[in-house]
């Protein structure tokens, strides 16, 4: 049961935050090296529910409906570039709790990123 009577303390706080342009590959290339960043995604599709591994190439779709984290990105062995995601789901989902999936994915789908 909570305690209503104790006062309220913070965890963390924000100190603002930066918007990276839509379509903008290099923006969020940039922004990701200096930390995560939030973005919205559609997790709609069974390929999305149940990935597992390697760079996720299916149905992107267009409902935003769920917020993931770009932690990173790389190219794959095939030569496929990629964003590498953290889920919330928890480490029974994807590879480990993480995703790679192809990049023009996450920059063609969002009107706007914030971190």
């Amino acid at each position: 049961m909570c305690d209503t009577e104790k006062s309220a303390s913070h965890a963390a706080s924000i100190s603002g935050y930066v918007d990276v342009p839509s379509n903008d590959e290099n923006e969020l290339l940039k922004a990701v090296a200096m930390q995560p960043v939030s973005v919205a995604i559609d997790a709609s599709s069974n390929d999305f529910l149940f990935y597992s591994t390697g760079v996720f190439t299916g149905e992107c779709g267009t409902d935003l409906n769920h917020a993931i984290t770009v932690v990173g990105y790389g190219t794959s062995e095939e030569g496929m570039k990629y964003w590498l995601l953290k889920n919330s789901w928890g480490t029974q989902w994807g590879d480990k709790g993480y995703m790679q999936i192809d990049h023009l994915c996450v920059i063609m789908k969002l009107s706007g990123i914030r971190y």
